[in-house]
């Protein structure tokens, strides 16, 4: 059995433009990863749509997902994207999803373990340097080796699991060479460092944490709204 959506967003349309403002979408494109220059080559377009826009209210904000600032949106039906901006007023709002805190962890365990997995191994050292902390990025300097990247996947495992809601990590390797694997020998991309990672280990990784997480979020109820940049 299915359910004819148009009129009623056709009448939903109808109001929006009448009670609503002309607002200017922008949306950047990333291209894909350039390990020789180490950027991506990405792509800007507009759009414009009718939108009525609102603020939370104090029983929202209580929601820890809700930030003081945060709009809410209410726009004629287009193919929005997170990462849109919209210019109100001299403020400029980024649309995002509320990224559920099992999702988050999972898609952060995905990252880092791919930054393990494209670490180079000879003895094992540098693999089992890298340190997830949460407060503070690590100064340790690791001595032990570990060819089967266990121990490093195991912390990982370990410091995700901890992470709160709207809370950050570091993911640091201090080994003095971890540069030049990540970086090449001289100042910047093109990365020459190791022969088992010619583009790097992070910044490779690093690129597909959008992609990682669109991934983990597929059939999954979130919200979109515009926090400002």
């Amino acid at each position: 059995m299915s359910y004819n959506y148009t009129p009623l967003t056709q009448s939903a349309t109808r109001i929006i433009t009448k009670f609503g403002a002309e607002y200017t979408f922008t949306r950047v494109s990333k291209g894909a990863y350039s390990a020789a220059t180490g950027t991506t080559t990405d792509t800007t377009s507009t759009f414009t749509g009718y939108a009525c826009l609102f603020d939370y209210s104090d029983s929202d904000l209580s929601d820890n997902t809700i930030l003081q600032g945060d709009r809410r949106m209410l726009a004629e039906s287009k193919t929005y994207e997170v990462g849109d901006t919209v210019v109100v007023g001299s403020d400029t709002f980024r649309m995002f999803k509320d990224i559920p805190q099992d999702v988050f962890r999972k898609s952060a365990k995905e990252l880092l373990n791919k930054v393990i997995d494209r670490t180079p191994v000879d003895t094992g050292l540098l693999v089992n340097s890298w340190i997830p902390t949460l407060r503070r990025p690590s100064k340790r300097i690791i001595k032990t080796t570990d060819k089967t990247r266990k121990k490093a996947k195991q912390r990982v495992e370990k410091v995700v699991d901890q992470v709160p809601v709207h809370g950050g990590m570091f993911f640091t390797n201090n080994q003095p060479y971890s540069v030049i694997i990540e970086m090449g020998r001289k100042e910047g991309p093109p990365a020459s460092g190791s022969h088992q990672a010619p583009a790097g280990m992070m910044r490779i990784s690093a690129a597909e944490w959008e992609s990682i997480v669109k991934r983990n979020l597929r059939d999954r109820p979130v919200r979109i709204r515009g926090r400002k940049r």
